[in-house]
């Protein structure tokens, strides 16, 4: 059992105009002539028109909703018989006004009869960044090849000094019509190509096409702060459209190599310094490396290994001008494995201060013992 409400995607209590629009919708997108060779959607849009023709009629509707579709089968004669498919799609078309739109969205054609201009298509460039280049940003030149609007031409085509003709087999329009069961269609004219018009004396620079196939050098604008799978879209830079049209756009796919020091996530920067227990004990001010140079990193007396230092605004600069993100150093000491006998020596004598006292760090009867570890590791 059908449910008309269904096919066409509506409410039970829709209006007129709301099941009006959603058939005309579904028409265009399943009517045979955009689907050629498709029974699928032939099938789905005799099924549409049926449903119309049941749900746009009161008197029909209000059978329906009673007593369901079984008096209202298509091709069944019943309730007074039921249109042909293109007969309701015609005239649905032609009370609103929109029957010389409904050509150009399902043949390609204008108002005017010729088919329309054709925006170019869009191209894409992958383009792969250093860590450092992706966060400071910098301009890149590459190659892109596409077609163009001829030159030579003008993108019309035809010889420089001469213009084309009036298509006889169309007389210009760009469409011979056709039938199709009890239904009038348009198509492309096959003598010139739905253009209206012949080129007799074709531009030997592109062979009458308008366009031709070149390498062209582009400088791209990378921001800083872009990232990975990012697409910087560059407007009318993609290839040359036909019959007039706009270009289509480029976009350029970003990747980022990873940088052998320095992690990302988001607009922050993580990275690790290596540091000496002395550093670590004593206190230190050093310079710590940043995605902008180097950065001043002060590390207080007493400070534990793995500790992590926040350098704010040394991260990524945000795409959206909002500042920067912040650039997060961990501090650790590595533990030396090969030590001189002096320096084994000082360790055990700085160790026994700890049994001394009960509080490492703490020195008790001692002295000159912390310097002597200083020279030591330094040395």
């Amino acid at each position: 059992m059908s449910d008309y409400y269904e096919i066409l995607g509506v409410e039970r209590d829709a209006s007129s105009e709301e099941i009006k629009k959603a058939y005309r919708k579904l028409a265009v997108k399943y009517h045979p002539d955009k689907n050629q060779g498709d029974k699928g959607s032939e099938e789905k849009f005799k099924e549409l028109s049926h449903a119309y023709e049941i749900l746009s009629r009161p008197e029909k509707r209000a059978q329906y909703d009673q007593f369901g579709d079984a008096a209202f089968q298509y091709g069944s004669g019943g309730a007074g018989g039921f249109h042909d498919p293109f007969d309701i799609f015609r005239e649905v078309f032609s009370s609103s006004g929109g029957f010389g739109d409904i050509f150009g969205d399902i043949f390609g054609f204008n108002s005017g009869g010729r088919r329309r201009e054709q925006r170019g298509r869009d191209l894409e460039y992958s383009i792969k960044l250093d860590f450092l280049d992706a966060a400071r940003g910098l301009e890149k030149e590459v190659k892109v090849r596409r077609y163009e609007k001829c030159s030579d031409c003008d993108g019309r085509g035809a010889k420089p000094g001469t213009v084309p003709s009036t298509c006889v087999q169309c007389g210009g329009t760009g469409q011979i019509r056709q039938a199709s069961g009890f239904f009038s269609i348009a198509r492309a004219c096959n003598q010139c190509g739905g253009t209206g018009s012949i080129i007799k004396d074709p531009c030997v620079g592109c062979g009458g096409t308008g366009r031709k196939e070149i390498t062209r050098k582009l400088k791209i604008k990378i921001p800083a702060g872009v990232d990975n799978r990012i697409r910087i879209r560059l407007t009318g830079e993609g290839e040359a459209g036909s019959q007039g049209g706009a270009a289509g756009d480029l976009y350029v796919a970003i990747t980022i190599k990873e940088h052998e020091k320095f992690e990302r996530r988001g607009y922050d920067v993580y990275s690790l310094e290596m540091v000496s227990y002395a550093q670590l004990v004593f206190g230190n001010e050093m310079e710590a490396p940043s995605v902008y140079g180097e950065a001043k990193l002060v590390i207080p007396a007493g400070t534990s290994s793995g500790h992590v230092f926040r350098m704010k605004g040394n991260g990524i600069k945000r795409l959206d001008g909002h500042g920067n993100g912040d650039h997060f150093v961990k501090v650790e000491t590595a533990i030396p494995k090969n030590l001189s006998a002096k320096q084994k020596k000082l360790l055990k004598e700085f160790e026994s201060t700890f049994e001394e006292t009960g509080k490492p760090g703490v020195k008790k009867n001692k002295t000159g013992i912390a310097d002597k570890l200083k020279q030591a590791l330094k040395g």
